[in-house]
């Protein structure tokens, strides 16, 4: 019966210390501003990145890549930014990169692609499979089923697609300044019925 007393204050002091030790590390990460609290958390973040590298589980390629342009979904748009969200560039990146900002200047180029006509893209895709066929111009590019038209600034909305061409490295930057912005259309996609595998 002693024992089984001193078990359970024994079990109570264990409690009591763990719940001391978790108030103090609280009340210590509390005192710290946002600023250490932040690279903490992004400490973390790295750590677990590079152990998940290190396990095979995360593929080393997508920290390796070289971003140069962003795709997403136009938040706001003035004459000298627009705020874009993105779709996380991997599992573990910085959710405040989620959203980016490219700044626009004189030279910024400003484009809305325009699906052309069904019947004009056939036309120039068999002329394109003519021309390779044929091992004419080498240097000729596949054509693509957009045209590009120069616009505004004003004529972006929110909740337009956008893409963002920059040139330079931007994995780790929130913001930068563009060299083309595109107005894209939505991607449709179609829906049919799930597959069933058996």
């Amino acid at each position: 019966m002693v024992t089984k007393i001193n078990n359970y204050m024994l079990l109570i002091a264990n409690v009591l210390l763990v719940f001391v030790l978790g108030v103090a590390v609280g009340a210590s990460l509390a005192g710290q501003n946002t600023a250490n609290q932040q690279k903490f958390v992004q400490a973390g973040w790295d750590a677990a990145k590079t152990r998940l590298m290190q396990s095979g589980m995360y593929p080393a390629e997508i920290s390796n890549y070289e971003m140069k342009g962003i795709s997403g979904k136009l938040m706001e748009a003035t004459k000298d930014f627009f705020k874009i969200k993105i779709r996380p560039l991997e599992p573990l990146s910085d959710p405040d990169l989620d959203v980016r900002i490219a700044l626009i200047n004189p030279n910024t180029e400003l484009f809305k692609m325009v699906e052309k006509e069904k019947s004009v893209y056939d036309k120039e895709l068999a002329e394109y499979e003519k021309k390779v066929k044929a091992g004419e111009d080498k240097s000729i590019g596949h054509p693509v089923p957009y045209d590009k038209i120069g616009i505004k600034w004003d004529e972006f909305k929110t909740g337009d697609n956008v893409s963002v061409y920059v040139g330079d490295k931007i994995n780790d930057k929130k913001s930068f300044t563009a060299k083309i912005i595109y107005l894209t259309p939505e991607i449709k996609i179609a829906t049919t019925s799930p597959v069933v595998v058996k």
